[in-house]
Parts: C-alpha cells; structure tokens; sequence
C-alpha cells in the first residue's frame, strides 16, 4: 500500500493532532454544587487563562479545573476581576456575552470542523447564577455563510452555582452527559473551549450575533432580517480562552481533552445495587462485625478464667502471688469453669512442655513489675519466638501474652483482697499502666471490677 505525499502528510498530521489531547481524569470525590472547591481533591485537570493586554487592573485571570464521573463534566472556575460589568435583567441568552460571562463551548463527539455543527454546545454563564444555550447548526452555516453558526437552544438539565468575591466571583458546574449526548469511559474524547469575557466599562446591549428563530425565517426569505450588531459594543472588552485566541467559537481550535481514569469499587458497588440496598449491607455488615467482636470477647473472656482456674491449681513462684490464696477448686468456681475444665486442655501435655511452661510462670510472677513481652521472655529461656509459643501451647494451652495478663490478673486479685493498696496502685504494682484497661481486664476475668475486691 503507498501513499502520495500530500496523503502522508495528512496522516502525520492527523496523528500528531491525536496526540495532543490532554488527559481529563475521573473525579475521585463526591461534589457539592455550591460554588466552593473546598471538597475537591485531585487529579483534575488545571488550567488558566491570562488577559495580556490592558492596564495592569484589568488583566484578569481565570483558574480552571476539571474532572468526570460517569454522571458528568465537573468544572470549578475562579475568576479575578476587579472591575465586573455586571448583566442587566431581562437581558436575552444571546446577549450574556456582552457582560462579564464565561463561555464553556463543547464538542461532544471530538469531530470539530471549520465550523460548530449541530452537535457543539456552547454554554453562556453569568456571574450571578444566570445561564443560556447556543448551539450549534449546519442548516445556518449553510444559509448565512456564518463561521461560527448558532442559534439559541433551550437550557440544559445541569447545576450551576456562583459566588462573588472580593476581587471576582467562582463557580462550579455539573453538566450531565446525557444532555449533550455523551457516554462517558475512559479513552472517549471531546472538544472543550473556554473563554472569558471582561468587559472595561458599562454599556448598553447590542445586537446579538446568535442565530435567532427571526433571524433564521430572515435568511430564508419569510420575514425581514434583524438589525446587525452594534460594531462598537465589540471594542470595550479584552476577550480570552483557553485556547489563547481573542476571538471564540472556532471548533478547530477547541482544545482535546481525552477522559482517564475510574470509578472505585465502592461506586461500582454503589451503582450495581443502589444506594439503598447499599445502605442495607453497610448496616447488616455493622451488625455482623459487632456480633463478631462480642463472641471473640466472649471466648477470650472464657479462655483467661480457664487458664487462671489452671494457674491456681499450680505452685506459685512469688509469696505476693499466693499470699491469702484461695483454693483451685475456689478459683476455678470464681471464673465460672471447673478444675475438669481447666485441665482438659492440656491432660495430654508433655510433661517436658508442662516444666517449661510453668517455669515462664514463675519467672512472670516473680517480675510483674517488668515489660515481659514475648520478645522478652525468648530471650531470657534462650528459645526462639515460635519455639515459646508453641511450648506454652503445648503446656498450658495459652499464649505468651495471655500468661502474663493471668499472673498479672492473679497477683492483682491477692494484692486488692488484702486492702492494703488502693486499686490504682495495685494496677502499678502488678505491670499496668493503665488504669482503664486494668479495670476492663480484671472485669473481663472475674466478672466484677476491681473496687468490689476491696468494698
């Protein structure tokens, strides 16, 4: 297959144009229309349009961003300007641009020409919430010889939000592709434009450069043509767009901005089930997680009574540990299981594994007042992590932290009963720091907190 040159170049051309599009990503926050940006959270698109020419005052300045979701185009736009010339009421759509306006002009399809076709949008919007529609029409391009052929259209379903400034005004605005016809993914393109209109004095309105219904039966002979605009409304204003041109409304030089990016599984989730049925599974999975931690509490809390029913059944190690001790046929009562109980768990136990673990006891009992992490007590039996755990398994069916919170629990118990100590001291005495979870725990085990030990 051969190409002439001229074809060549055209397709070099055509690709080099496909390359230029800027990357719009997926908005990745939900956003209030309320003409605030405060909620808004990147990656958007950014951009900003200077005015060059004009005194230093009047060089405005407007901060664009812009972002998608599978609803819609977002778009937050900051605008200073200290001297606005604000729109008259009454005043017709396509007259908005004769005041200090934003213009958002739109290719939907990404298939702009010399001309705006029937499918190009664009949208007028007024520092005081007001907004209008031109769009685009062949039919007039065809008729008038018009470059840039519009005619005004009803509004679109969209939000729209404004606020002054001390030096101009913002907005934000959702515009819904179902309005302009656009089934958003990533990899779609479109053409977007913005401009700026900052006009330098007041004046009133000229005539309008849209394509009204009189001006359209004018041009097809049915009705005599509309006055032509006032040539000298045009030279009080210093225009700018994105696209860094004077002049608007070339869909040729509308910038490319191809959509990137996601929804997160939460929105697709969200999407697939309704909000509703959403709200319901965030409430069943409340419930389900709550159910969860009161039988893990509940089985914990049974685990540490057997394993302190075991404990007392056991020599002591440390006089302060043992001193006015109860029976292990008492203590098992006290913890609500029995001695059988207590002992199940490890009737079968090595008697080896049973030594070494009741020597981690004595030697926990006889330092309470020490860290006795698990990292600790390898350390000082000369045994690794793994081999600690699995023996204390094996011997006293408990882990290395649960071992230490029974002894510590155990001491405490004999320490308030003698009443000698307040309750905080107690909790000092025996390896707590804090007092709230020495209370939790000493509930967690006896069933009463530990001020009933001393009333």
């Amino acid at each position: 297959m051969t190409h002439t040159p001229r074809a060549a170049l055209l397709l070099l051309l055509s690709a080099s144009a496909a390359a230029r599009a800027d990357e719009l990503p997926y908005c990745g926050f939900g956003a209030q229309i309320d003409a605030s940006s405060a909620e808004w959270r990147a990656p958007w698109l950014e951009a900003a349009i200077d005015e060059p020419d004009g005194q230093p005052a009047q060089r405005n300045r407007t901060r664009i961003r812009a972002c998608w979701n599978l609803d819609a185009l977002l778009l937050a736009v900051e605008v200073e300007d200290a001297d606005p010339v604000h729109a008259p009421p009454g005043l017709d759509v396509d007259r908005f641009h004769q005041y200090d306006s934003l213009q958002l002009y739109l290719d939907p399809h990404a298939d702009a020409g010399a001309r705006m076709n029937d499918d190009d949008v664009d949208l007028l919007l007024l520092p005081d919430g007001r907004f209008g529609v031109l769009r685009g029409d062949a039919l007039i391009g065809a008729l008038a010889g018009a470059s840039v052929p519009q005619r005004v259209a009803a509004p679109l379903a969209l939000d729209y939000a404004t606020r002054a400034r001390p030096q101009g005004w913002e907005l934000e605005l959702r515009l819904p592709w179902a309005g302009i016809g656009v089934q958003p993914a990533a990899g779609v393109r479109i053409g977007v434009d913005v401009a700026a209109s900052d006009w330098l004095v007041d004046h009133p309105p000229g005539g309008s450069q849209a394509f009204t219904p009189e001006r359209v039966r004018a041009l097809a002979g049915h009705a005599p043509e509309a006055p032509e605009p006032d040539a000298t409304v045009g030279l009080q204003l210093l225009p700018r767009n994105w696209s860094g041109d004077s002049d608007f409304g070339y869909p040729q030089r509308w910038r490319q901005l191809q959509l990137v990016g996601a929804p997160g599984s939460l929105e697709r989730l969200q999407r697939a089930l309704g909000p509703q049925a959403l709200a319901w599974i965030g409430i069943a999975g409340l419930g389900l997680g709550l159910l969860c931690t009161v039988m893990v509490h509940n089985w914990h809390r049974r685990r540490l009574r057997e394993l302190l029913a075991r404990l007392a059944a056991l020599t002591p190690a440390a006089p302060m540990a043992r001193s006015g001790a109860e029976s292990p046929e008492a203590a098992a009562a006290a913890a609500g299981t029995s001695t059988d109980d207590a002992d199940a768990a490890t009737a079968d136990a090595d008697p080896r594994d049973r030594e070494f673990a009741e020597r981690v006891l004595a030697y926990a009992r006889a330092h309470l007042d020490q860290a006795l992490t698990p990292a600790a007590l390898a350390e000082h039996f000369h045994v690794s992590l793994r081999t600690l755990q699995r023996r204390l398994k094996a011997g006293l069916d408990s882990s290395p932290q649960d071992l230490v919170l029974a002894a510590r629990l155990e001491a405490a118990r004999t320490l308030l009963r003698e009443g000698r100590l307040r309750v905080g001291e107690v909790a000092a005495r025996v390896g707590f720091e804090d007092l709230s979870h020495f209370s939790r725990r000493y509930r967690q085990a006896y069933g009463h907190p530990p001020s009933a030990e001393t009333g």
